[in-house]
């Protein structure tokens, strides 16, 4: 086991404008850590090391002083059970799986297939995972949500009583522990399933699975922490340190954990990592970082188009992130395919990484609006409208996992899907990439506004701070409401509200139907749109 790049594979940070690497950072070789003052960090580094160097003593020592550090990390306790195997000491190995196991670890397909801990195959552990693995998960994951609920109690008041909603949706094994408001969870699981219907249906190869909840064997469950505001701050101080206000969400695959601070561009970001981390789970792959980025940066940003018998479409639409790759293509800085399929995870979520995120989200959104498929390279699109082309993001995902063992890169599948080399694919998808439309972004002179000074609140919508009057027949809206959707439009942060007003079909002096919270209590509202200056 490569414990050092399955650690880093495994730990996804990402916000929906913010990055950074989740991976603890390294003491610096020019300011050690002081012998008497071990830190997380020093102790990370310090048995990551001796396990490369197969000192597995030493590796075994620093795992046991992390445990005083981290009691109830069940990823310091499977570390150990390797390092203890690999040293020889099984009853050791068996009792930090088995405390692995109880602080909620359920990854069996994992921990069943890892190379260190193969000596354990015939032991009392496995043979109680291979028995009753169903019940173990599920024991794990309610283990887990007490663990919340006791971390979650305040000044005497519960979680419940503090507004944290706490149940199981067990079609799509997930567990929610959500700090939001009774609509905006209810909004949650109906856009989770939504999301998970278009993996299912628009990336997975059609034989497969997008969630294994029947038979003996299940996906693990997923914990789907979404905290309010003030105890987001604070698990982000005590989980990311100095890159708290960098970070809006993060998927960790080794705890099967979600956490988002919005319930938009965020939150669907993450829950596709999830999901990716299935099926690459059940194929036993680690797709490319390009790959995993790009797919999950795609789902931040969809149109919901109501077809005639009322089910409801996901559409990937141009956001943001197609306006800084198109920024870069005309000052020819956006990486060639073939650079951008070879990169390291380091220098992908290195200083450019906002730009790699850009490039790669735009490549999957050109397959999705029909790649090269009979694509002009001059062809004009109407502004707004999706392409009507057939998709050919599933086309390339299948291959992409068929040929994966031959080429992790991506770059044989692209040209055999789309059927031209790389070079003729570079000025295809340029050419595509210019003639997208620009999206609205915040603060942008000439769009249309809301009448209303506005800031995000809790990651359910944009709240009112100001209107600059009182005569409410002329602005009904007032500081403190809580503006959760436009026309039908779900606008849970400044991004998605600038993406939407930003379209042709909305225009300064238009009016627009509202959804507003006020107090709790839901309502609709009509004002006319300004325009910002």
């Amino acid at each position: 086991m490569k414990l050092k790049q399955l650690i880093a594979a495994a730990l996804i940070a990402c916000s929906a404008a913010c990055f950074a690497s989740a991976q603890p950072s390294k003491p610096s070789s020019l300011q050690p850590a002081k012998a008497t003052e071990p830190t997380r960090e020093s102790l990370e580094a310090a048995w990551q090391a001796a396990y490369e160097e197969h000192d597995y003593e030493a590796a075994a020592d620093g795992l046991a002083e992390l445990v005083r550090f981290a009691p109830g990390d069940p990823i310091v306790r499977y570390n150990l059970a390797c390092v203890q195997t690999l040293r020889g000491d099984i009853d050791g190995a068996e009792r930090a799986l088995r405390k692995c196991i109880e602080l909620g670890f359920t990854d069996f397909p994992r921990m069943l297939a890892e190379k260190d801990l193969q000596p354990l195959a015939e032991g009392v552990v496995f043979a109680a995972i291979r028995e009753g693995w169903r019940e173990l998960q599920d024991t794990g994951i309610d283990y887990r949500l007490q663990q919340f609920q006791r971390t979650l109690k305040v000044n005497n008041q519960t979680a419940e009583q503090r507004g944290y909603q706490i149940e199981k949706n067990a079609p799509l094994r997930l567990a929610f522990v959500s700090g939001f408001s009774k609509e905006g969870h209810a909004e949650t699981k109906v856009e989770l399933q939504r999301i998970t219907d278009y993996w299912r249906s628009h990336v997975l190869p059609p034989d497969a699975t997008a969630v294994v909840a029947d038979g003996q064997h299940p996906d693990p469950w997923v914990l789907v922490f979404l905290p309010n505001a003030v105890d987001f701050q604070s698990w982000a101080s005590a989980t990311l340190g100095a890159r708290a206000d960098r970070v809006g969400g993060l998927y960790d695959n080794w705890k099967q954990q979600l956490v988002a601070r919005d319930l938009g561009p965020t939150l669907r970001h993450e829950f596709w990592h999830a999901l990716h981390w299935r099926h690459m789970s059940r194929v036993g792959q680690v797709h490319a970082m390009w790959v995993q980025e790009g797919l999950c940066s795609l789902i931040e940003d969809v149109d919901l188009v109501v077809e005639q018998d009322e089910s409801v479409r996901l559409v990937p639409v141009a956001s943001w992130r197609t306006n800084t790759a198109r920024r870069m293509a005309k000052i020819n800085l956006l990486p060639k395919l073939s650079v951008l399929m070879t990169m390291d995870e380091k220098t992908y979520m290195g200083s450019r990484a906002l730009g790699h995120y850009a490039a790669s989200r735009a490549f999957f959104l050109w397959l999705v609006q029909g790649g090269a498929g009979g694509i002009d390279g001059g062809a004009k699109m109407k502004p707004g409208k999706a392409v009507a082309l057939p998709s050919r993001l599933r086309d390339w995902y299948a291959a992409y996992t068929a040929d994966f063992a031959a080429d992790p890169t991506g770059k044989t599948t692209t040209e055999r899907v789309l059927g031209k080399p790389l070079a003729a694919l570079d000025r295809d998808f340029k050419a595509w990439l210019l003639a997208l439309p620009d999206v609205g972004e915040q603060n942008t002179p000439g769009l249309p506004t809301l009448p209303c000074d506005m800031q995000p609140v809790g990651g359910e919508g944009m709240v009112v701070i100001g209107t600059g009057t009182n005569d409410l027949l002329r602005n009904p809206l007032i500081a403190g409401d809580v503006i959760v959707s436009v026309d039908g439009h779900a606008v849970r942060d400044q991004t998605e509200l600038a993406r939407l007003l930003g379209t042709p079909a909305f225009k300064p002096g238009q009016q627009v139907l509202l959804k507003v919270r006020r107090d709790g209590r839901p309502f609709e509202v009509k004002v006319r749109l300004g325009q910002y200056e």
